[in-house]
């Protein structure tokens, strides 16, 4: 782990400050919206800086980083010409249905969810939810109506400590990429046959992590001046990297604003964005980039980087900064096309401790390079699986929706 310290991100670092001394442990200290907004916790939490011993040195993003050639994307216009896999995708997406939930507001203790992270269903089409609160996977089997909850918060072998993705293997098995522990591969047959295949070590603050084929790719928070996207081999080896970070020369401002989410197609394309800015980029596997996007609607927020009088630095939302847009998720759709959802964020659903006031989902192909809008009434998209569409809300209450698009 690196040594920044950061209190929590609800699509913005609330302070962070270069850690000097030894403190209380995150969970202790972190705020308690922590476990229903996206937190970003390093191994100690401070409480902000008191404004008067601080003084605002630079203002991010700099324009040099909103300098970024790409290709527009925003609502285009009824008639438009698009590539045939996009077009596809849109006539099916017409015929969006809801056909299952998992995750209850009141029930049994198996079926109450902390708060999700990331969800998937597998080969057996049982529901693989990831709980950030409990920091654990929990298995919903609809054909036996049976929940199972695999490991808890700790460095057992199928414990979780900073788990922020999970993609299925095979029929029975799953992965689960944490910053802690690295990448997990477990087999679950069934509910009393579990075990731990292999673990694949990441040395890295994630944010995000998939798999290709035998490979993970993983995107990091460098402190330095490093690629953001990893290709990791079985044994962790690192096989390529690609990917530029928020550029500045403050360590600890670079791990922040360079935060972000990737998504991984099967033919091995991944599409990346930092999460505070409007920029999305997609390469194919060998390193090889292919197209950047600008998302057009996105409302860019501002922090200020503050340092103290004892030289120590933080970085923290923008005082004339109210409503501001974040990439949020990145979903692989098949045939090349993505799914890129932007969470709109207000003063009004930051006080209510909201995920967002607004979820806009856009749709790129990385194959013509079209791109636009597609909805904002779609919530948090974890995977797209043939016709299956698996989503996600921890709003009112953490629950999974699977969706059905025509075929």
């Amino acid at each position: 782990m690196s040594n920044r310290v950061v209190v929590c991100t609800l699509g913005l670092s609330f302070a962070a400050v270069a850690a000097g001394a030894a403190t209380a442990s995150a969970s202790s200290m972190a705020p308690s919206f922590c476990e229903r907004a996206k937190c970003s916790l390093g191994p100690n939490a401070l409480s902000r800086p008191s404004q008067a011993q601080t003084a605002t040195v630079a203002t991010h993003p700099t324009a040099g980083n909103l300098a970024v050639e790409a290709r527009a994307v925003g609502r285009i216009a009824a008639g438009s010409k698009r590539s045939r896999s996009l077009q596809r995708f849109l006539d099916r997406f017409g015929e969006l249905r809801t056909v299952r939930q998992v995750g209850v507001e009141d029930g049994e203790e198996n079926e109450v969810i902390g708060a999700i992270e990331a969800a998937a269903v597998d080969g057996r089409g049982r529901v693989l939810v990831l709980d950030r609160a409990f920091q654990n996977v929990r298995v919903f089997d609809g054909e036996r109506g049976q929940v199972t909850v695999i490991g808890r918060r700790g460095s057992g072998p199928l414990d979780l400590r900073a788990a922020y993705s999970i993609w299925p293997v095979g029929r029975s098995g799953f992965a689960v990429a944490d910053g802690v522990l690295g990448v997990k591969y477990i087999l679950a047959p069934t509910r009393d046959s579990v075990r731990l295949q292999r673990t694949v070590p990441i040395r890295a603050d994630i944010t995000a992590g998939c798999g290709i084929g035998q490979t993970v790719a993983v995107y990091r928070t460098p402190s330095e001046d490093t690629p953001v996207v990893a290709i990791l081999g079985e044994s962790g080896s690192l096989l390529r990297a690609f990917g530029s970070p928020y550029k500045t020369d403050v360590p600890l401002v670079r791990s922040i604003m360079s935060e972000g989410v990737m998504g991984c197609s099967a033919d091995g394309r991944i599409a990346y964005a930092l999460n505070f800015l409007p920029f999305v980029h997609v390469y194919q596997a060998n390193g090889m980039k292919l197209w950047s996007f600008r998302i057009g609607d996105f409302r860019q927020g501002f922090q200020d980087e503050r340092q103290r009088s004892d030289g120590r630095r933080s970085i923290g939302l923008s005082d004339n900064t109210k409503d501001f847009s974040s990439i949020a998720r990145i979903t692989a759709a098949g045939d090349g096309l993505f799914l890129v959802q932007v969470a709109y964020h207000t003063v009004a659903s930051r006080r209510l401790r909201n995920e967002f006031a607004r979820l806009d989902t856009y749709i790129i192909d990385s194959s013509s390079g079209d791109a636009e809008f597609l909805t904002s009434k779609m919530p948090l998209v974890a995977q797209v699986s043939g016709s299956t569409i698996v989503t996600f809300s921890n709003d009112p209450f953490p629950r999974v929706t699977l969706m059905q698009i025509g075929s």
